[in-house]
């Protein structure tokens, strides 16, 4: 199952997914993990960490800075600049368009 796909399913069933120190992952509310579900997260763990702790796009383009990722992408506090996230995630030319002003794709 896609991880992204996995987490919305969560968020959508009321479930609240926290990355903590140390890579461990807060559930809440943790009483209405079913078996299934636990077994799923455990099995993704990794994948659910690395999504909630760093930028990534979505399926649908969109640019995602985890309030919980390095301080580095945090560019409305400092951080790098959104051009240089984008390049770090090798964002397609229509990402890039929506995201950075004034930018042309490059013909070869």
């Amino acid at each position: 199952m896609d991880v992204q796909q996995f987490v919305r399913d969560l968020e959508q069933q009321g479930f609240t997914l926290l990355p903590l120190p140390e890579g461990k992952l807060a559930v809440k509310p943790a009483e209405k993990l079913t078996d299934n579900l636990r077994a799923a997260l455990k099995a993704q763990k990794a994948a659910v960490l690395a999504l909630l702790t760093k930028p990534h796009l979505t399926s649908s383009g969109e640019l995602r800075i985890p309030f919980t990722s390095d301080r580095k992408y945090h560019w409305w506090a400092g951080g790098q600049s959104l051009a240089e996230t984008l390049q770090e995630l090798d964002a397609p030319p229509d990402v890039w368009r929506r995201y950075v002003e004034g930018y042309t794709e490059m013909k070869q």
